[in-house]
């Protein structure tokens, strides 16, 4: 049914009630699917000029989701403690926690050709969940992904 729904073209990314979606597919054992519909979605939905969101910004929404998903991990289920991964948009992307700490993410081969997650290390050891731990963030992590067509 979610690729009826998006391959329908019945999706529409300003119906704010829909942007899990995408999310969706990772969740049912599809991650392929969530990395080629976020980067669709961030490439065509989102721009810096007029009309450079394709919907109703209801207090910051639209904004949030770009954050989330250009950082690649969205939580699908707030209060669940899981952020659902995605391809990010940045080769290198670094936060800085409290007390020092820092979560980084590297996306190794990543390019406009590039948007597939084909392996990933958490901490020099292999990752093979679709989410995050917030606990896995805030402790300050290195997630490293390698990138693909």
């Amino acid at each position: 049914k979610l690729n009826e729904f998006f391959d329908g073209g019945y999706y529409w990314h300003g119906n704010e009630t829909d942007q899990q979606a995408p999310f969706m597919f990772a969740m049912a054992g599809n991650p392929e699917k969530t990395q080629y519909w976020t980067q669709k979605i961030n490439s065509e939905e989102y721009g810096t000029g007029p009309g450079g969101l394709s919907g109703n910004e209801d207090a910051g929404q639209m904004s949030a989701w770009l954050v989330c998903s250009m950082l690649g991990f969205y939580p699908v289920c707030p209060g669940s403690g899981q952020y659902i991964i995605t391809t990010p948009a940045f080769k290198e992307i670094k936060i800085q926690l409290p007390g020092g700490k820092q979560f980084t993410s590297n996306s190794i081969g990543l390019s406009e050709k590039s948007c597939y997650i084909k392996s990933a290390t958490l901490n020099g050891k292999k990752f093979k969940r679709n989410y995050l731990r917030h606990e896995e963030i805030i402790q300050g992590s290195n997630l490293v992904f390698q990138i693909t067509e």
